[in-house]
This record gives structure tokens, C-alpha cells and sequence, in this order.
């Protein structure tokens, strides 16, 4: 209350990201609508941890080859064989997401037992509500902690969803922008902790 008896309103925006490029953009459109708000952001905005260990890999012939390449990366990361592991794949679509998710659960599950090869969940906008949040709940409640997951999805959850623990990312496509590349890759490295960035790179890309 100030010392004339008139409240007074404060509004706090917060965003990963605010851009105000285009006339569309969130950030825009809060500059417009207040354009005398004090803007703060962070030092690290767009830039990379340096506790994440990028790595790339080459896919040379086709989809068939990306699939073998996949394999080899999930097979050679020692946390995901432990049983402890958390990736997230990232494709370019939800055609793509479903083919990858499916090959993924056909060959892990004849590598071994079913109860102890990772979980293979997915997350796209083909996939009904209930799919959906039964994939994240599955995540964000870490149940089922001695088992490791593979959560092999779309740029719809590299932004604005919160799927804790993530331990290796992988860029099964390449993404569409720096800016993309570098939401997706945020998806690990949080909070200090350590993690791994792949990057597949195939003829295309």
C-alpha cells in the first residue's frame, strides 16, 4: 500500500527464452503492451554448459544406417546398460518419431530380458492425451529408478517441459535452427550436473 491508499499491480514475466523479434513473438508483444518494464536475463542465455560433453556421430547410408548408429550409441552408454540411464531422442516429426520409437522397442526387446532392456516411451503430437501424460508422468515421477528409459520424441517437449535427470541427449535428426539445437541440448547439463550431447549427422544434414 502506498502512502496514497492505492494498491498498486506488478506484473513478473518469466520465460526459458523472450524473444522480441516479429511482431508475434511473446517478447513483443510484452515490450508493446509495457514499455517500461525492466528487463533481466541471464548470462547464459543461448549458450552451451560446460558440463555437457558434445559428441558427433555420421550416418552415412540412410535411415537404416541412422537406426544402427542409434543402437550403437544407446549400447555404449554405460549409465542406460546400468539401469539408470535417461535419453531423450530427438526426431523431426511424428512420422519419424513413431518409426524410430518402434524399431527402438523391436530391437531392444530381442537384445534381452524385457524387464531390465530400457523403456522405450514416446512423445508426439500423433499420440493421444492419455499417451501423452502417461509418458510424462512416467519421467517426471522417476518411477521404476533401477530401470533406464529412452524418451524419443519431437521439438514439442525441447521447450517449456520439464523431464528431470536426463542424461544423454540425442539428436536422432538434426534440428531446424542453432536455437533449436541448443533447446534440445538443454534438456541435459542441469542444475550442474554432467551430461552428453549426440549429434547424428547424416547425408542431409
Amino acid at each position: 500500500l502506498n502512502p496514497s491508499n492505492v494498491w498498486l499491480r506488478q506484473y513478473c514475466f518469466v520465460g526459458a527464452t523472450m524473444p522480441t523479434e516479429g511482431k508475434e513473438t511473446v517478447g513483443a508483444k510484452i515490450a508493446k503492451e509495457f514499455p517500461t518494464a525492466t528487463w533481466i536475463s541471464g548470462q547464459q542465455l543461448h549458450k552451451t554448459m560446460r558440463q555437457v560433453e558434445f559428441r558427433w556421430e555420421s550416418a552415412h547410408d540412410g535411415e537404416r544406417h541412422k537406426h544402427d548408429v542409434l543402437m550403437d550409441i544407446i549400447e555404449s552408454d554405460e549409465e542406460i546398460q546400468q539401469g539408470s540411464g535417461r535419453m531423450m531422442v530427438f526426431t523431426k516429426d511424428t512420422k519419424s518419431c513413431k518409426t524410430m520409437a518402434t524399431m527402438l522397442s523391436n530391437a531392444l526387446a530381442s537384445e534381452g530380458d524385457d524387464a531390465s532392456s530400457p523403456l522405450v516411451l514416446q512423445y508426439h503430437k500423433g499420440s493421444s492425451q492419455a499417451e501423452r501424460e502417461e509418458s510424462l508422468r512416467y519421467v517426471q515421477m522417476r518411477r521404476d529408478r533401477s530401470r533406464s528409459f529412452i524418451f524419443v520424441c519431437t521439438d514439442a517437449t525441447a521447450r517449456g517441459l520439464d523431464v528431470p535427470g536426463v542424461s544423454h541427449v540425442v539428436h536422432a535428426d538434426f534440428p531446424a535452427s542453432a536455437v533449436d539445437f541448443l533447446h534440445r541440448s538443454g534438456r541435459t547439463g542441469r542444475a550442474g550436473k554432467k551430461g552428453v550431447v549426440t549429434a547424428i549427422v547424416d547425408e542431409d544434414g
